[in-house]
């Protein structure tokens, strides 16, 4: 794989400058310690280029846009989700002689939630997918891998916790979270109607 012999190049080529630090006498513990810095520089890492290119390129931020718009109408709103969990409340309350028949839709409505839990999954799987193969696209165009973003990502958190870049990792992870997912495409959904309503 290409990534791999850059991935091979980059590693032989830190060996080498060890050696010529090691050779000129400096101080290992200075040497370390710029090499690290130069390796978290928030204005010049994959990392960077990557956040900046999520908020930033709107062709990016539109294929998203798209694909809500286009998927957002499976999503129930908070208000639809509200209304069904006020009737499954109250059913529960019924007397048992009044149970049959609430079993019977409770099974139907059980049945419907599955499929819609199913299809709610099917396009969050379509949008994580399209999400990454977007971010390893650009990725790859700056002539980084997706092994060496992850690595600034681990190297930086482990360093603080709360640094820029440990932030920027944490949104973008945040952003194929199946809860921020469901809410984003239900907020889509509302926005989409009360647009419409205007018209």
């Amino acid at each position: 794989m290409p990534s791999e012999s850059k991935e091979a190049k980059r590693c032989a080529g830190d060996d080498d400058g060890d050696v010529k630090q090691s050779r000129s006498g400096g101080d290992s513990d200075s040497g370390a310690k710029r090499a690290k810095d130069e390796e978290f520089d928030e204005d010049n890492n994959v990392v960077t280029k990557v956040m900046k290119y999520f908020f930033e390129n709107q062709e990016f931020n539109q294929a998203f846009q798209d694909f809500a718009e286009r998927e957002c109408d499976l999503f129930d709103t908070e208000d639809e989700v509200e209304m069904k969990l006020e009737y499954v409340h109250n059913a529960i309350d019924m007397p048992a002689s009044t149970r049959s028949p609430w079993l019977e839709g409770m099974k139907r409505a059980l049945t419907i939630l599955c499929t819609r839990v199913r299809r709610y999954t099917d396009v969050f799987n379509r949008f994580t997918a399209l999400f990454e193969s977007k971010l390893e696209a650009f990725i790859e165009s700056q002539r980084s891998t997706v092994h060496e973003f992850y690595s600034i990502v681990q190297k930086a958190y482990e360093a603080d916790p709360e640094s820029t870049l440990s932030v920027y990792s944490q949104m973008l992870v945040a952003v194929c979270d199946f809860s921020v997912f469901v809410l984003m495409m239900r907020r889509t959904r509302e926005a989409m109607a009360l647009h419409a309503a205007r018209k």
